[in-house]
């Protein structure tokens, strides 16, 4: 993109307030616009319409996701995979994070119509898991983890957490401190032996 990735980061970061303010339905490329500090032409000149934009953004929050974990990463899959799980479901969120989960499930609800936005989101959660996955090879080369396979046993894990993630925006349940624990056993379990 021309303008340099600050200005890449510039725009999703104005896709993201605007979203936040308005909701999916409301928004529009000149509300996204608005959020957006440097030239509006800039803007259109790379997007045609608020889906490009949204997928982009998708696209940028799981950039972003996936360098917060390489920066934390150490050499210990286990710690790894405890991360994965802290970095998305924090013991004390902030209003920015409990946002950011309202406002990726609001987009998440689209791709139930939105073939686009289906395929955004499997190509996501597919990076997601994929990271998963490596921390679990991982494990099983060092010895730490007896898993038969690695695919199931990361499957099994996101969906967990997407389904904490899930109910813990959508509903007044304070699941997360069990969440958490549910799924730190999960992956203290990994060492106990093959996957049934």
């Amino acid at each position: 993109m021309s303008g340099g990735p600050d200005s890449r980061e510039q725009i999703m970061r104005a896709a993201f307030a605007a979203l936040a303010t308005h909701g999916y339905a409301d928004l529009t490329v000149a509300r996204i616009a608005d959020e957006f500090a440097k030239s509006k032409s800039l803007l259109y000149y790379h997007y045609d319409a608020k889906d490009d934009i949204l997928r982009s953004l998708l696209d940028y929050a799981t950039d972003q996701f996936l360098a917060t974990l390489d920066a934390e990463s150490t050499d210990d899959p286990a710690a790894n995979l405890r991360e994965f799980v802290d970095q998305l479901l924090p013991e004390c969120p902030g209003e920015d994070v409990l946002t950011g989960r309202r406002v990726i499930l609001e987009l998440r609800g689209e791709a139930v119509g939105n073939p686009d936005f289906r395929a955004t989101f499997t190509a996501m959660d597919d990076r997601l898991r994929d990271r998963v996955i490596a921390e679990i090879e991982a494990g099983v080369e060092r010895g730490q983890f007896a898993v038969a396979d690695p695919e199931t046993a990361a499957t099994e894990l996101t969906m967990l957490l997407n389904g904490a993630l899930l109910e813990s925006a959508t509903t007044d349940h304070d699941i997360t401190e069990q969440a958490r624990a549910t799924l730190h056993a999960r992956i203290d379990a990994l060492a106990e032996g093959p996957n049934e």
